[in-house]
């Protein structure tokens, strides 16, 4: 849902087919892991406040930074090639290849482990069903992303220039809207949702292990 959110409004209102993705998600997984490795007593307790007072706190920053990099990826990389549909997926496959090469500069080509809060860890017991903890808190975001979505399309201004933009861009310019300044700000808003949200639900790990592992290679 996130991401098929993400990736509508980026197209519908920018036109923009962004094959470069993937690199927010992992650049916010990385920066995330960092913030939380500087908390590793809070992720350690057992206290739910505590490991919330860890996870909220990474993923404000990892929104930020993947916004400013949304914005500047907007600005010099997707702005020239407005319009023409090749050269965006080539644009953005090729920034999400530096991209990576660039995390790779900065945290290193090894894996990075990522473990789950302890807090978050195990189930609960609903009737014959089992539910993850960390499933409970995902969903919970997920349902917060919707309401904010709904809330900022349909009830405010912003959100009727974008709805406006998607139907008829060259009318909403003419009425003295300056919709040009739209797709930036859309853009860095939409990474930074997408980029976080997506990876804290599946952060409980594969095959059952309580955490997961990150590698350059996260947002392909």
């Amino acid at each position: 849902f996130i991401m098929a959110s993400g990736l509508t409004l980026v197209f519908g209102l920018m036109d923009v087919l962004n094959f470069g993705h993937g690199l927010f998600i992992a650049l916010g997984a990385f920066v995330a892991t960092t913030v939380l490795g500087s908390m590793a007593d809070w992720t350690a307790s057992a206290s739910w406040v505590a490991n919330l007072a860890a996870v909220l706190p990474a993923m404000v920053v990892a929104m930020a930074v993947a916004s400013a990099v949304g914005l500047a990826f907007e600005r010099f990389i997707v702005r020239p090639v407005y319009g023409q549909h090749l050269k965006q997926i080539l644009i953005t496959m090729g920034g999400m290849i530096i991209g990576e090469e660039i995390i790779k500069v900065i945290w290193g080509p090894q894996q990075i482990p990522l473990p789950l809060p302890e807090g978050m860890r195990g189930a609960l017991l609903v009737g014959d069903a089992a539910i993850e903890k960390y499933r409970i808190l995902a969903s919970g975001l997920g349902l917060v992303v919707l309401a904010a979505l709904v809330f900022t399309l349909n009830r405010t201004k912003i959100g009727l220039l974008i709805r406006a933009g998607v139907q008829d861009r060259s009318m909403v310019e003419a009425m003295g809207y300056r919709i040009a300044i739209l797709p930036g700000m859309l853009f860095k808003a939409v990474m930074a949702t997408c980029d976080r949200v997506l990876e804290e639900t599946r952060r409980t790990g594969r095959h059952g292990s309580p955490g997961m592992d990150l590698t350059p290679q996260q947002g392909f």
